[in-house]
């Protein structure tokens, strides 16, 4: 997205873009799984598919105010429905890679042995299916996700061009921002609150996404904040994984005594609680701009008067 541009047609045509984006990942999902007969995932793929989703949401979110809310509604909820059925597919590999900074604090004193690190493993969810079921498994997860992909292309092809006032699209953005504000000060009132942090870094995420589109209109002042956005998130990321990873501990592992357990969930809170109280503070002061304030000044760099 360019300064002067009609940013809604812009923003309009981004959504639809992503949207065929994650349809054509899905695509190379589905023939690389055909392809394997262990069953693989396609790691990589599916995780495109849901980034290029993310972004079709984010986009649709940014467009309530051009397209009406129910449409805009009915886009996200498409785009969010496939974006979970193909969750499962991806969880492995980030639960693989938390539980291996875990074991990189933990060393050697953790005290197990390689059976027990690979019933760990298993209890996180960090370790891939790679059988036939699961191959059948995928395929049927993915074909299920083009279908609804379609649907959801379908949909966009059927709906009218949105309303291009720079209004509108101003009104969107800044609606993005109350929100991504709201759940941060709730983050912030209790930092020790999972959800709330969670909630807090979707929503700044998906604030991000819209306004990196058009960076260029002003990157000596965008892309800094773009970057810092981008920061804040990776950091609550990272520990929102160590969450992930401390509650399947918690309900234990057969074979893999209580204490090195504790060990182990002692660790990742540590992690976790790192990347928390890096992020936080940071994420205060994103949320100090009002929102008003917010969406004018990116106005001004986007759709100048």
């Amino acid at each position: 997205m360019s300064a002067g541009g009609a940013p809604v047609a812009r923003a309009w045509k981004a959504l639809r873009r992503h949207v065929a984006d994650a349809g054509r990942h899905v695509g190379v999902a589905r023939a690389q799984v055909a392809a394997d007969a262990s069953g693989a995932p396609a790691d990589r793929a599916v995780h495109e598919a849901r980034k290029s989703l993310k972004r079709a949401r984010a986009f649709a979110q940014s467009l309530a105010p051009a397209l009406g809310p129910r449409v805009a509604g009915a886009i996200d909820r498409r785009a969010r429905d496939v974006g979970r059925a193909l969750a499962p597919l991806r969880d492995a590999v980030a639960a693989r890679a938390a539980l291996e900074v875990v074991r990189g604090r933990v060393g050697v004193d953790a005290g197990l042995d390689a059976d027990a690190w690979a019933a760990v493993a298993r209890a996180c969810g960090a370790v891939e299916d790679r059988s036939a079921q699961r191959g059948v498994a995928a395929t049927a997860v993915l074909e299920a996700a083009a279908a609804d992909l379609e649907t959801l292309r379908a949909l966009l092809r059927t709906t009218g061009s949105p309303d291009p006032s720079v209004v509108a699209w101003t009104r969107g953005l800044r609606a993005l921002h109350r929100t991504a504000r709201r759940a941060a000060r709730a983050a912030l009132a209790a930092p020790d609150d999972d959800e709330r942090v969670h909630a807090a870094r979707s929503r700044w995420k998906r604030l991000g996404l819209v306004v990196r589109a058009y960076r260029a209109a002003a990157p000596e002042l965008v892309r800094p904040w773009v970057a810092e956005v981008e920061a804040v998130c990776a950091l609550l990321g990272d520990d929102h994984d160590q969450v992930l990873v401390r509650e399947r501990l918690a309900a234990g592992v057969d074979g893999v005594p209580p204490e090195a357990l504790e060990r182990l969930r002692a660790a990742s809170q540590s992690i976790g609680d790192k990347k928390r109280a890096d992020a936080l503070p940071r994420l205060a002061r994103l949320a100090a701009e009002p929102s008003k304030g917010f969406a004018a000044r990116h106005r001004a760099y986007v759709a100048p008067d």
